[in-house]
This record gives C-alpha cells, structure tokens and sequence, in this order.
C-alpha cells in the first residue's frame, strides 16, 4: 500500500521517483500546500476507490498519516 501512495503523491506533487519516501511530510514538498492536498486526497480517493470523511482529510500530512487514513477508510468498506 505505501508504494501505491507513494506512487500517487508522486504524480500529484510531479516529483521525481525516490524523492517521496514513507517518512515524507508536508513540510518537505514545496508543492504540498493547501491545493496540494486536495489533490492528493483526491487522488488517493480515486486510486483506493474510497471516500475520505472530512475529518481525517485534515490529519493526512504525511505518506505514513495517509496510509493510516486509507485503512480507516477501506476497514469502514469491508464493515459495512
């Protein structure tokens, strides 16, 4: 799972492979600002077919956050 996000947030914030790491934060991309992130969410959403609830799009500020947030959203999925 963290190679598909990795993947995705490199083609969203248009980086060059192996720039983005499982450690990479907000912070370190310059492309990662507010438009950025609803990009990026909106891209994950697309490639896990899921739907992000409000709440935890504000938690997603790293790869390793994100990942945490798409469980949470595929386990709602297979619960329900």
């Amino acid at each position: 799972m963290t190679n598909r996000i990795i993947t995705v947030a490199e083609e969203t914030f248009m980086t060059e492979p192996g720039v983005i790491t499982s450690e990479t934060n907000n912070l370190e991309l310059e492309e990662w600002d507010s438009l950025g992130s609803v990009f990026f969410i909106t891209a994950l959403e697309k490639e896990f077919n899921i739907k992000i609830d409000t709440s935890d799009t504000f938690k997603i500020r790293s790869i390793s956050t994100a990942e945490e947030v798409i469980k949470k959203s595929l386990s709602k999925i297979i619960i329900t």
